[in-house]
């Protein structure tokens, strides 16, 4: 199906779920969509453990569900969303494979028999671990377009083994457009009873109809009770309305879960029951965004921190500001971290260089002049400024006085420069040092220890893609002139990430790095990945990358990247030792080369999308996948050779490759460019007129993305063998379809279809694909050319025709039935 485009490098056959699930053997639960079981899969050469979630014939939810989860879950790429690993589309079977939550759902902890009592700290960091899943969903994530949940609940917030908390089922997700013109949708209103915005019975969709669930979530984990359940006769049962009316009452104790009376302080519960309390306003304009509960969740966890050790001292204990109450405390510690950002020196005070560039950092869209900076540094110094060593500075108290007049702009400038309340620590420290050290081994391409300005560019371009030219300019200039005029080595690049807004976590995830080193079986892991990777390219076994191979592979890896400029900018940094002659542009150490030295780490991503496999074989299995293959191809062969000529003439090859694809609604031109493009590098098994032979098509499937068993699948091919009775029986019961299908769209009654009824019946069975008319039209050329024994010039096409059509090709004669409604 054309929305599952992008994501065909995790569909999975019916054999690959069947094999991860010992044939679906241990069921781990079961919801509105179907059961759900354990399997272990191969992912990246290791074997893991993964939830299998089926549809079942009778789902409540179905189809427009199970295609909703893949487009939305496909690329996303966050700790707190819970991944998707594959899919499995076929005729009779559907599934989703996704991580595995070893812990089970949140409400499986919380009421009545719950699994074990979780701790006050453990509870908020798991609101806020799926806070912030539901802030990623509803943040600016792909073309002005977020997500709408629709279905928040503590069912669908998920532990793994370490607690971490996973928003999961998108199941009933819509998409949500930014534009003002665009920012509701109309739908139908769905949900779960007790977590469901009242006023979203309306139909129309926003964002803070998500809060108002989340809501209810902080409300059941506070109160240790799930929505709508009676846990005792006549006693509280948790609904928006009857919070509300608590909060109101200020009689939250009455209600909040006995296990937590002794581990929350007075702060605790009124800030955590505001929060909660807020995304049920009626008024959903002036309900909390989820990125604003983020940040109250935060410093919530940091005060709890504080309070848990509070025997240390934390911050500066010597400071005359330092204060104890715990707002005044916050804002102290805001301070302390905006402070450091701006301290590239680590001398305890910012000097005319460092607050210049604090201003021109916190006033992003104001363009000071030289005397425009300069008037606020003295101004600056003369109000708040320090003299340390004979010169005059700003210290982090004095930074304190400044926020404490005139406009406050604290929150906003800790918000934006990404600064949290999580404690670093040395090993916090080591990490983020490590993380700096690959992102500058990446551009450091000449390898002489120093990012120069060329490549400090190519860093901030790929990095930063949505600057403008000036912002880039004036970016690159200051880091220069801050930490290296000359060049950046790599504790400059420290100091750059320590400095300004934090954006290191994000580019290091943009770049597709990863943090610990490469052990030696790595490393060979990934000299095997690209050794596969380039077998899948190297069309005509010369051991190299010719141009028209190196292009395949190109139109393959820029669909995985940004920006193109990424491959192209990687390429040109191959060395000539690399390449073989004045043909080969890429022998097999060069591909290594291009992926260690890239300045996007795709390796993974290619390898997966290619449907490659790192799992072990012994000879047995390796001889009998290799048969199967064989004889997948062979049927597959015997399908589309119309003529029984033993070979697949450019006509036969068109209607596979359509046939294959048959909701990719492709340009007539692209498939018969595609058709030529086989026979050129194919062309010693071409059998002169009668085209591609058997063994040639096998080898159609050793290059790029191995689609064997899904286009067997597709095709609706069976390896299983039947009796000559069956065979009959089933002859005859096609045949019978086929009448009815050619009776119900023959209009005038003629015993055939012409191109006009062809179209109508095109149409009708494929009513997901709405081709074009210019596809349409090839689609009935083609079928008419290729059946052209079975066309009456007046008739048009038989039902032997039709027949031969459904023998042929893609065997959805049965699904085609039904669509109709025949019987």
């Amino acid at each position: 199906m054309s929305v599952l485009k992008d994501s065909q490098h995790l569909r999975l056959s019916l054999n690959e779920i069947e094999l991860a699930t010992s044939n679906f053997n241990e069921p781990i639960g079961e919801g509105g969509y179907g059961m759900v079981y354990k399997g272990e899969l191969c992912i990246s050469g290791r074997p893991t453990t993964v939830a299998v979630k089926t549809l079942g014939e009778h789902s409540g939810q179905g189809l427009k569900q199970f295609l909703t989860e893949i487009k939305l879950l496909t690329g996303q790429n966050h700790k707190n969303i819970i991944s998707l690993l594959g899919y499995c589309e076929g005729y009779k079977h559907k599934s989703l494979v996704y991580e595995y939550a070893a812990r089970g759902s949140l409400d499986t902890y919380l009421g009545v028999g719950s699994k074990i009592s979780l701790t006050w700290k453990k509870r908020l960091e798991i609101c806020l671990d799926a806070a912030r899943g539901l802030n990623h969903l509803h943040s600016n994530i792909r073309k002005k377009q977020t997500i709408i949940h629709r279905d928040i609940k503590s069912a669908n917030i998920l532990l793994d083994d370490n607690w971490v908390a996973k928003i999961a089922d998108l199941g009933l997700s819509k998409l949500y457009f930014e534009n003002p013109e665009e920012n509701s949708i109309v739908s139908d209103a769905c949900g779960t009873p007790g977590y469901c915005d009242p006023k979203y019975l309306d139909g129309i969709l926003r964002k803070e109809y998500d809060v108002y669930s989340f809501g209810i979530v902080l409300f059941e984990v506070l109160c240790g009770r799930l929505c709508n359940v009676q846990y005792e006769k006549g006693g509280f049962v948790l609904s928006g309305a009857s919070v509300q009316k608590y909060y109101k009452e200020n009689n939250m104790k009455q209600i909040i879960d006995p296990c937590l009376r002794e581990q929350m302080s007075l702060y605790s519960i009124n800030k955590f029951s505001e929060v909660a309390y807020k995304c049920l306003l009626k008024d959903e304009g002036q309900r909390p965004s989820m990125n604003h509960i983020v940040k109250e969740l935060e410093e919530l966890l940091y005060i709890l921190e504080i309070d848990l050790t509070a025997s240390k001292d934390v911050g500066n204990p010597s400071s005359n500001f330092y204060p104890h109450d715990p707002i005044s405390r916050l804002r102290y510690e805001k301070v302390r971290r905006v402070f450091q950002r701006f301290d590239v020196n680590r001398d305890g005070v910012l000097n005319k260089e460092e607050l210049a560039n604090f201003f021109i950092v916190t006033n992003p869209r104001v363009k000071f002049s030289e005397d425009e900076i300069s008037n606020k540094i003295d101004s600056f110094f003369h109000w708040y400024g320090e003299s340390t060593n004979g010169e005059k500075g700003l210290t982090c108290d004095g930074m304190l006085r400044s926020y404490s007049h005139g406009v406050d702009y604290l929150n906003s400038h800790f918000e934006m420069l990404r600064l949290t309340f999580s404690n670093e620590g040395p090993l916090k420290t080591a990490e983020r040092y490590e993380k700096v050290k690959r992102i500058f081994q990446q551009f450091d391409l000449n390898r002489d220890g120093c990012l120069d300005e060329l490549e400090l560019a190519c860093l901030l371009e790929i990095c930063n893609p949505d600057q403008d030219e000036e912002q880039f300019a004036n970016n690159k200039n200051n880091a220069l002139s801050l930490y290296g005029k000359e060049g950046i080595n790599c504790d400059g690049l420290f100091k750059f990430y320590n400095s300004g807004i934090d954006s290191l976590d994000d580019d290091f995830q943009k770049l597709n790095l990863k943090l610990k080193p490469f052990e030696e079986y790595e490393l060979a892991l990934r000299y095997e990945k690209v050794r596969r990777i380039f077998q899948r390219f190297d069309i005509n076994e010369d051991d190299g990358l010719n141009e028209e191979e190196l292009t395949e592979f190109r139109a393959f890896a820029t669909s995985e990247v940004t920006l193109q400029q990424i491959v192209e900018f990687s390429a040109l940094i191959t060395p000539r030792e690399f390449t073989n002659g004045e043909n080969v542009l890429f022998t097999c150490d060069g591909f290594l080369h291009y992926y260690e030295f890239a300045a996007v780490d795709t390796l993974d991503n290619h390898f997966k999308k290619l449907r490659l496999d790192l799992k072990p074989l012994d000879d047995r299995e390796d001889a009998l996948r290799k048969n199967e293959r064989a004889e997948k191809v062979r049927i597959m062969f015997e399908r589309f050779d119309l003529n029984g000529d033993g070979g697949l003439d450019k006509c036969e090859l068109g209607i596979l490759l359509l046939k294959r694809n048959p909701h990719n609604n492709e340009a007539p031109e692209k498939v018969l460019s595609y058709v030529d493009k086989v026979f050129r590098w194919y062309a010693k098994y071409i059998d002169g007129d009668k085209g591609l032979t058997c063994d040639g098509l096998l080898r159609t499937y050793d290059h790029g993305i191995d689609s064997l068993d899904i286009d067997f699948e597709t095709l609706g091919l069976e390896l299983r063998t039947s009796t000559e009775t069956e065979y009959a029986s089933r002859k005859g019961d096609r045949s019978e379809k086929v009448r009815k299908i050619l009776k119900r769209f023959d209009f005038n009654g003629d015993g055939g279809l012409d191109r006009k009824e062809m179209a109508s019946y095109l149409d009708a069975v494929h009513p997901e694909d709405q081709l074009s008319e210019e596809r349409m039209t090839f689609t009935v050329n083609y079928m008419f050319q290729t059946l052209s024994e079975f066309v009456d010039g007046v008739t048009g096409l038989s039902c032997d025709g039709l027949i031969k059509n459904y023998d042929c090709g893609e065997d959805n004669l049965d699904a085609h039935f039904k669509i109709l409604k025949l019987s």
